[in-house]
This record gives structure tokens, C-alpha cells and sequence, in this order.
């Protein structure tokens, strides 16, 4: 058989999420507006004169309208959903989680999982005081940056080039 790249694998996977996503998103876009664009801009100003019943009614409506979409079960999108021969075929991996990520306790169970089923953790770090993102604030914050400097450490021992601590 064929090997696939990464950089292929990486493609096919953003190209799976991006359609999973579209299809989601486009009831909300193809509805029809039934109001001509004057009484839609209209409409925008008098929702922040509504009562307090009519936002939460409105609040309620959009929570079951998200409750209902379908979410995908796809180990391509979420390593949660891979079978355990899956996860044992990963190479090994090296996760960060940030204090202040709300996404901290899935990374948690990822490692979790993925130890459980013999795939290989090599090192799960925990920032402190950074959030999650913190990449994009390496110019602002010295812990940003020193977290950033962790990551590029753990790719370089990930590649080889410099050995496991």
C-alpha cells in the first residue's frame, strides 16, 4: 500500500472538519430572510430594546437549535473518538495543556486514553497562567514565551534533534 504524508493526513483531516462544519452551518445560512434588508437592520436595533422573556426565549431557541445539529464522531477530527489500535499506532506524543485552557481536561483524558490503550505519552506539560492560544501572545507575555520556547523543545526532541530529557 501507499504511505500518506503527514502534511496529506493534515489536509484530508482540516477538509473533513471544514465539511462537517459547512454542513452544520449552512441550515443557519440557506434559510431564507424573509424581511427586505431596511426592516432586517431595523429589527437588529429593537432587539436590544426586547424584554428579558423574549431574550431568554431567544437564548433558549438558539441553545436547542445547537443541541440538535449533529455533532461528528470522527477519530480524524477527535483523536477522543479512535479505537485503541488507533491510538497504538500514533507516534509518540508530546502534549501541552495550559492552566487556563478550558480545553485542559480533555487533554488530560487524551493522555489518559491514549496510555490505556499502549500508545506512548512522552511528556504532558502543564503551563501555568497561560491560556489557551497562548501562542499568539508570545510578544505580550513572558510566560507565553516561555511556553512557546516549551513547545519548540518538545518538537525538536519529537524530530530527533535533540534528545528526551
Amino acid at each position: 500500500t501507499h504511505k500518506r504524508s503527514l502534511s496529506q493526513n493534515l489536509v484530508d483531516t482540516a477538509a473533513l472538519a471544514a465539511g462537517h462544519a459547512l454542513d452544520n452551518l449552512s441550515d443557519w445560512l440557506d434559510r431564507p430572510t424573509e424581511k427586505q434588508k431596511l426592516e432586517r437592520v431595523q429589527s437588529t436595533r429593537s432587539q436590544n430594546y426586547q424584554s428579558e422573556e423574549e431574550q431568554i426565549e431567544q437564548k433558549k431557541n438558539v441553545l436547542e437549535e445547537l443541541s440538535s445539529s449533529d455533532v461528528p464522531r470522527d477519530p480524524l477530527i477527535s483523536p477522543m473518538y479512535a479505537t485503541d489500535e488507533m491510538l497504538r499506532q500514533l507516534p509518540p506524543c508530546y502534549l501541552v495543556g495550559c492552566h487556563l485552557d478550558p480545553l485542559l481536561d480533555d487533554s488530560i483524558a487524551f493522555a489518559r486514553k491514549l496510555r490505556e490503550a499502549g500508545g506512548q505519552v512522552r511528556s504532558l506539560d502543564l503551563l501555568p497562567s497561560v491560556p489557551h492560544g497562548f501562542l499568539n501572545f508570545t510578544l505580550m507575555s513572558p510566560e507565553c514565551r516561555d511556553g512557546a520556547k516549551l513547545c519548540l523543545l518538545r518538537i525538536k526532541q519529537a524530530l530527533g534533534i535533540v534528545p528526551d530529557a
